[in-house]
């Protein structure tokens, strides 16, 4: 990941509740989790904060909390939030006024595991955790009524032997339920699992190359046809057909060329992707980009539509409101968010408004960019 700079809080994950009026962000640089309210016009109200404390086993990347990724349970009660700094997963309620209550749960990981981002099983009972550190993808019962979660098995992301450098990075669930996918950094290669739906646990299938350097992000079609792979030292997008009967990936090609695309989001309707492109300077501005593509469902081909300004330096996380009217921007390196128009025709907007929020702290600040729709 980039490392933040200026004291800056390091937005690095996303997500929007069901009712589309609560955004909730992962902080990964000061480990905090903020709420924010969004109006029907796309902007953003005041952020409510709450932070996380600790450290665990690895000296540098654990030295404090690293709040790197949120995701909603599917009944929209909790927020489960891995913290690579202090190797915790933690469950929060959801209030009715979008704010977070006190925590209800913490599953620890293995000490140096690093929880990084979490993918639920189909039902709604199991959740799995890709490990960035350790490489690795653990199982877990939640229990929907008191947001408790209970381990049930880990298995590992690398192939037996491989003694590189390697960081797991994105987790997957295949739209059937019946597959889960990672991927892998230094190994660059895309991991297929096969979910026990007995156990809730994981069983290791393929380990595939991603086509390129660094595979940050990926995504799956609705139909689960196809995976798209995005690179962030390649400035490449790859596809992979996946096998209906087993999940295998296979007949991977090359898509599209963007630099660093990190992180995918596909459009309400299905029609649309949309890829941050995680650099530092796009065109005259310090800013990174969002590319916008239509997609050819048969063959899983993007067709480029355009490439906006990002709203703020090292985007790498988008998500589309269920409106379809606009997508929302984590800027890592700028500590903001971004709201961008989403056009009739997939393209995005330009932005016509640009405001910031400052919330005082000893811990830096966080500050939002807003697009006027």
């Amino acid at each position: 990941d980039f490392p933040a700079v200026g004291g800056m809080a390091g937005p690095c994950h996303l997500a929007i509740d069901q009712t589309g009026r609560v955004l909730v962000a992962a902080n990964y640089h000061e480990g905090f989790v903020a709420t924010l309210p969004i109006r029907s016009d796309g902007t953003l109200g005041a952020p409510a904060i709450t932070r996380h404390t600790g450290r665990s086993a690895h000296p540098t990347r654990q030295e404090k909390p690293h709040v790197h990724s949120v995701t909603l349970s599917s009944d929209n009660h909790h927020v489960l939030v891995a913290d690579l700094g202090t190797d915790r997963v933690i469950s929060y309620p959801l209030n009715a006024d979008g704010a977070l209550g006190a925590a209800v749960a913490s599953a620890a990981s293995s000490p140096g595991a690093g929880p990084r981002h979490a993918a639920f099983g189909r039902d709604g009972k199991r959740l799995h955790v890709v490990n960035e550190l350790d490489n690795t993808v653990t199982s877990h019962a939640y229990e929907a009524a008191t947001g408790q979660l209970t381990p049930l098995g880990t298995v590992p992301t690398l192939p037996a032997g491989f003694t590189g450098a390697s960081t797991a990075a994105e987790i997957r669930l295949h739209p059937s339920g019946r597959f889960v996918y990672a991927s892998n950094r230094g190994h660059d290669s895309l991991a297929v699992f096969e979910v026990d739906s007995a156990a809730g646990t994981l069983r290791p299938r393929q380990v595939v190359a991603s086509g390129g350097r660094t595979p940050r992000n990926f995504a799956l079609s609705p139909d689960g046809r196809w995976l798209v792979c995005g690179h962030q030292d390649t400035a490449l997008v790859t596809v992979f057909r996946v096998d209906d009967a087993t999940g295998a990936l296979s007949g991977l090609k090359l898509v599209a060329k963007d630099k660093s695309p990190a992180w995918f989001a596909l459009s309400a309707d299905h029609r649309f992707l949309y890829a941050v492109n995680e650099i530092d300077s796009y065109g005259a501005a310090k800013s990174g980009s969002v590319t916008a593509y239509a997609v050819d469902a048969k063959s899983g081909a993007l067709k480029k539509l355009n490439t906006v300004d990002s709203g703020g330096a090292g985007p790498c996380f988008i998500s589309i409101h269920a409106s379809g009217k606009f997508a929302l921007v984590a800027n890592y390196i700028g500590g903001s968010f971004s709201v961008l128009p989403i056009k009739a025709d997939g393209s995005l907007g330009e932005a016509r408004d640009r405001k910031s929020t400052r919330l005082n702290s000893s811990h830096g600040y966080i500050s939002y960019a807003v697009f006027c729709l």
